[in-house]
């Protein structure tokens, strides 16, 4: 479920309880996610604010988020203008999915200022935008130019515009005398699906929410409103307010929806019913706990594999080169194994040397060491019989000294394969900056990164044994 309007409002209303600190600490653990601590009296949190395409979110997260050492310039403008802000107010328009979180600080010549954050959370377009008292925008973790958008831009300096509003209801601004203007935006929703006219007619609703609603009227995530009874409307008003009222005072139900495995599947702030039994719930007690709880194990995966992914490639570049070389010196190694009848040969021709004569391409003489069978033996015509023999010793010895020395190949490769899957495993397994830093070191100590940064040893720290 992406996190939508309605849900926003929940995590507004939690942020709002924390009005009044101040940010302690910005970072910026990846490209498009920031982290604030704030603190007040008796009181810190660190509130995670994304705008990754593939979770753009804000909430408060326990989790613990690497710092890196050198922070980004998107960063490094944070701290200038925030460090040591006070947060003021958290407003949302209507029911949009944007935050603006406004700070009271200083400029450099000690004058009062309101400086805003903006976190926009609109899928790929989503963004993290720095609005300064004149409503300009100083900086934005996503550049937008006139290139990338005819309708907005976004870049320093100019003035930032709210994306275009849709028009649609705002369910907190509604009243139950408004049911007819409710019945009648419905109606005129393109489609007669319910669950899609009720997306079509309010704002900030997911479709998740939208088959929730049509679900607890019907028992079914599929009705076509046209044919609605007014028993059903009625049922629809009175849910409609129920989650109104459940947005207004905070009292919701957070859950999440999880597979058999444990993996994440569903969200959301109310009970849902549609999926009947398939999922196992869990509860939480705020919404930043459930987003938390969601998102913190699928980013850190898809963070470390991203961060991860060129370790990885040269890593199966190896493995694969390893497994052909394996393969091949093991067929020559098979060749090898025929020594022993080149040394035969050699005994036999030396033996019955008076029957061969130069120029001769093959001889047959009585094998004495099977019992006296005839064996046939090839000659190269261009060499004399004392060279024929001298050519099948020499192929002996070859293959003698082959089959001793790629034994020796073929264990090395095979240790050494071994060693490469042993920290592709690693590296799939990690969980931190720090891991990947000390595998990237040791592979640059091994000779298999050559490029590596002698100065990110420094920021190596021992990892204790996995348990």
């Amino acid at each position: 479920m992406a996190l939508d309007g309605a849900f926003l409002c929940t995590i507004r209303k939690e942020i709002e309880g924390a009005l009044g600190s101040r940010i302690d600490r910005i970072y910026q653990p990846s490209r498009e996610e920031i982290c604030l601590l704030l603190r007040s009296k008796g009181w810190s949190g660190k509130l995670l604010l994304s705008a990754a395409a593939d979770s753009p979110r804000i909430h408060f997260t326990t989790q613990e988020i690497e710092n890196p050492k050198s922070p980004p310039m998107f960063c490094m403008l944070l701290r200038k203008h925030l460090s040591g802000a006070k947060l003021t107010a958290v407003r949302q328009l209507g029911m949009d999915r944007i935050l603006y979180l406004d700070f009271d600080t200083r400029n450099e010549f000690g004058d009062p200022v309101t400086v805003t954050v903006a976190i926009e959370i609109m899928s790929r377009y989503s963004n993290i935008i720095i609005i300064d008292g004149e409503g300009k925008v100083l900086d934005s973790i996503k550049r937008v130019d006139p290139e990338m958008s005819r309708v907005r831009t976004v870049l320093p300096g100019v003035v930032y515009q709210a994306p275009p509003a849709q028009g649609k209801l705002n369910l907190l601004d509604t009243s139950p005398e408004q049911m007819g203007q409710i019945k009648e935006a419905i109606l005129t929703a393109k489609g007669v699906d319910l669950s899609k006219a009720i997306l079509a007619a309010f704002e900030g609703f997911s479709p998740v929410l939208a088959r929730e609603l049509t679900f607890d009227i019907c028992g079914s995530t599929e009705l076509n409103k046209l044919e609605m009874t007014d028993e059903q409307w009625e049922l629809l008003y009175s849910r409609l307010y129920a989650l109104k009222s459940g947005l207004e005072t905070g009292e919701n139900d957070y859950c999440m929806l999880c597979e058999e495995s444990g993996r994440p599947k569903e969200f959301s702030f109310v009970q849902l019913g549609q999926y009947g039994s398939l999922y196992t719930v869990r509860s939480f007690e705020s919404p930043s706990a459930l987003l938390d709880g969601y998102y913190s194990e699928r980013v850190r995966m898809e963070r470390m594999k991203q961060r991860s992914s060129d370790l990885l490639k040269l890593l199966t570049t190896h493995s694969e080169r390893l497994t052909r070389k394996i393969a091949l010196q093991k067929e020559e190694l098979a060749q090898c194994a025929e020594r022993d009848t080149l040394k035969e040969k050699g005994d036999l021709l030396s033996s019955y040397i008076y029957l061969v004569k130069k120029g001769d391409r093959e001889v047959t003489v009585q094998d004495f060491y099977h019992e006296g069978a005839e064996v046939t033996i090839q000659l190269d015509p261009a060499l004399t019989p004392v060279q024929n023999v001298q050519k099948y010793y020499k192929e002996y010895r070859k293959a003698a000294t082959a089959e001793k020395l790629l034994t020796g190949f073929i264990d090395e490769a095979e240790k050494e394969l071994t060693y490469i899957d042993s920290v592709y495993d690693a590296v799939s397994r990690t969980s931190g900056e720090s891991e990947l830093l000390e595998i990237r070191q040791e592979l640059s100590e091994q000779g298999y990164l050559k490029r590596y940064s002698a100065k990110n040893s420094k920021f190596v720290k021992a990892q204790p044994p996995l348990r």
